[in-house]
């Protein structure tokens, strides 16, 4: 009789992405993995384990953390890359650091006030200039963090 296969264990690289993602919101909004784990009624030790990848969350678990971290669950897989035969892999670009989590709340305000604007170009250059600002933004958070590198 073959041995159950444990998958909540995993060394998964989407696994490990998620985790970094929930490390990186959990860091940017000064909680530690102590206060995290009260807020969700589990250990410290699980939280460590979901930020390294080493267990899977489930998508209630997901759900449960996006709520406590104010951000849609979405977040989560954002950089989340597959490779042309579907095997999913990491590609979180130069530096993931640099991404800051928008709270839910500000994401959800931006596209509502988006969708009230009726003209197709407006939208277009209004998202040019968002893109424009953010590559901006990247390129000198880059040159700064550069500075004090060792």
């Amino acid at each position: 009789m073959p041995s159950k296969i444990d998958i909540t264990q995993t060394n998964d690289p989407v696994d490990a992405h998620i985790g970094q993602r929930l490390k990186m919101r959990r860091v940017s909004l000064g909680i530690t993995q102590q206060k995290l784990a009260k807020i969700l009624n589990i250990s410290f030790q699980q939280v460590q384990k979901y930020e390294k990848g080493i267990n899977r969350m489930a998508p209630r678990r997901l759900l449960e953390i996006s709520h406590a971290l104010n951000i849609n669950v979405e977040y989560f897989f954002e950089d989340l890359k597959h490779k042309g035969d579907g095997t999913p892999y990491i590609g979180l670009g130069e530096n993931p650091t640099l991404f800051v989590a928008m709270p839910k709340n500000e994401g959800d305000e931006l596209i509502t006030y988006f969708k009230r604007i009726p003209d197709p170009k407006l939208r277009q250059q209004i998202l040019i200039l968002l893109k424009t600002l953010s590559q901006s933004y990247t390129q000198e958070a880059r040159k700064t963090r550069s500075k004090f590198s060792l």
